[in-house]
């Protein structure tokens, strides 16, 4: 029988919001709660914020740059998703983590094998190749230049791993992922105690995505070997708020032509907008230069313009945007996703780990195993309100072992009807959300 590998990628996000907890200087300056990392990750992301120059930021650079995305792993798990006309948010970054951290169980041969099958950056075949674009992105999304010069983000990464105690593990390997990534290690007998792992492990989840992901595992199956967990939780404010006594009950047409209705946040300001033939885009600014959140309202139905989406890089989507007078209104929601992606992912490279033990990933231990992946699962939260947005996702991986536009004039965009949307770290050149709208609600 093949042994399992059970890996849990988890990542929370939560864009805008502030909180009751938030201090206020004596200058009058809201301060929002910086970044919390495990000690060990803090250590590493300050050795390379040294060796690598501060990331530096510029009005070209906020105002309209994609040429460094690496968004085919997301586009290419948007295309491969059940075609359903709900709500859901998924996160490609939380995959892409999970799968650079199975890497390192991996030897060479299987690690070129996984890079070229997900597409993901040759780098990421080292630890310190991980570790050190980490580190970049925290220390760009975590950077105090806020436009407002009133907050920070609020951003934490953190990785995991529960292993089995039947297996002596590797101490080239293991160790090193524990140290560098500052990582959570602990082992269990999942053959005897699996109610006790599954609620431990549930728990860890829960206190990283801040309460947002519960319960994401109901079971570990016996011949599990290890469990891999990842976090990222983010939390950033506009750089303007909504003002809610601005906010509106109006009409939201489903592609089916059913109206329901929504509430609508109101405000004219200047956005980077673009009108195309198939979609208008607005990016409603974020208080934060890294970060990037854009929704896109499309002309024909939400099926069509994801079709467009999948196709094209953000660059080509996005050549040009022009910084107009935008008289906006979007809707509050809250998503909730839980999604099952064991078979979604197949054709993205998955099938071949799935089904195929050729890969070698056993250099998590001291002996060779055959492993193959039995399942892959991510639960998410998104919140957007006033304020800004709330998110989380956990994922589990469980392994067998327009120009002419008069710019005085506002232009009126009401997102009435089904959307997607993304939240975009222009430093990594990722997509750390993307969702679609069908209903919004704000439950």
């Amino acid at each position: 029988m093949k042994k399992q590998i059970l890996v849990i990628l988890l990542l929370a996000a939560s864009v805008g919001c502030l909180n009751q907890n938030s201090e206020t200087s004596s200058g009058g300056k809201a301060k929002v709660k910086g970044a919390q990392f495990n000690p060990e990750f803090v250590q590493a992301m300050n050795r390379f914020k040294e060796a690598n120059s501060k990331v530096k930021f510029d009005d070209e650079l906020y105002s309209n740059t994609y040429k460094n995305e690496n968004t085919a792993f997301a586009r290419k798990l948007l295309s491969v998703l059940p075609d359903e006309s709900k709500n859901r948010v998924i996160s490609p970054l939380s995959y892409e983590l999970a799968l650079r951290l199975l890497q390192q169980g991996a030897v060479v041969p299987s690690r070129q094998a996984l890079v070229k099958a997900f597409n993901l950056k040759a780098v990421q075949e080292s630890l310190e190749g991980l570790e050190r674009e980490l580190a970049n992105l925290v220390g760009a999304v975590t950077d105090p230049g806020a436009i407002s010069g009133e907050s920070v983000a609020d951003f934490s990464v953190g990785f995991g791993m529960a292993m089995t105690d039947k297996y002596k593990l590797n101490p080239k390997v293991v160790p090193e992922i524990e140290s560098k990534l500052g990582a959570m290690l602990k082992t269990y007998d999942f053959v005897n105690d699996s109610a006790q792992a599954v609620k431990e492990i549930n728990d860890w989840v829960s206190e990283q995505t801040q309460q947002k992901v519960k319960d994401l595992l109901s079971q570990i199956p016996e011949d599990s070997l290890m469990v891999l967990l990842n976090t990222i939780y983010l939390k950033v404010a506009w750089s303007t708020h909504f003002k809610e006594e601005f906010n509106e009950k109006m009409d939201f047409t489903t592609d089916s032509g059913v109206v329901k209705k929504m509430t609508a946040m109101k405000r004219q300001g200047k956005y980077n907008y673009r009108d195309d033939k198939d979609f208008e885009m607005v990016e409603i600014q974020l208080d934060n230069r890294d970060l990037s959140f854009m929704a896109f309202r499309p002309k024909g139905n939400l099926k069509q313009f994801k079709k467009r989406f999948q196709s094209s890089t953000l660059e080509k989507l996005l050549p040009v945007t022009y910084y107009r007078k935008v008289d906006l209104a979007f809707p509050k929601f809250k998503v909730s996703s839980d999604i099952d992606l064991t078979d979604t992912l197949k054709p993205l490279g998955l099938g071949l780990l799935v089904e195929d033990s050729n890969y070698d990933l056993s250099q998590f231990f001291t002996k060779k195993h055959n492993i193959v992946v039995g399942k892959v699962k991510q639960g998410t939260f998104f919140a957007l309100n006033e304020k800004g947005i709330e998110a989380a996702a956990a994922t589990a991986i469980v392994m067998k072992a327009g120009a002419g536009l008069d710019p005085n004039e506002p232009i009126k965009l009401v997102f009435d009807k089904p959307f997607l949307f993304v939240v975009y770290s222009k430093t990594a050149g990722s997509i750390l959300f993307l969702g679609e709208v069908h209903d919004p609600k704000w439950l």
